[in-house]
């Protein structure tokens, strides 16, 4: 079984972000949902920010536009996550930028 972790941050485009960790868990990746507004996500525990999250994050995914994902940058890098994936309609430059700086 692969366990990935993969906090994400969720919009209101709730089909896509939840078909999205449907597959992943149906892939057996461990996809931990982060959202303030949620307790639970498809069964799992959903977690009110990203510095909650116990273990280690490998990727974060987001679904946030960058209006929305700027002032969560400083806790994603800290997350230090080994990639961050924008989906279409969450590209955040600002944050792309901040974490190219990060690894120099």
């Amino acid at each position: 079984m692969k366990i990935r972790r993969c906090p994400r941050c969720h919009s209101k485009t709730r089909p896509l972000r939840i078909q999205a960790m449907q597959r992943l868990q149906e892939k057996g990746y461990n996809a931990v949902p982060v959202n303030p507004a949620f307790t639970e996500v498809l069964g799992e525990r959903c977690y009110a920010s990203i510095s909650d999250v116990p273990q280690p994050i490998d990727t974060v995914t987001l679904y946030l536009g960058a209006a929305r994902s700027t002032p969560l940058i400083q806790d994603i890098l800290t997350a230090k996550p080994r990639r961050i994936i924008f989906n279409p309609g969450a590209e955040n430059p600002e944050l792309a930028k901040a974490r190219i700086i990060g690894r120099d």
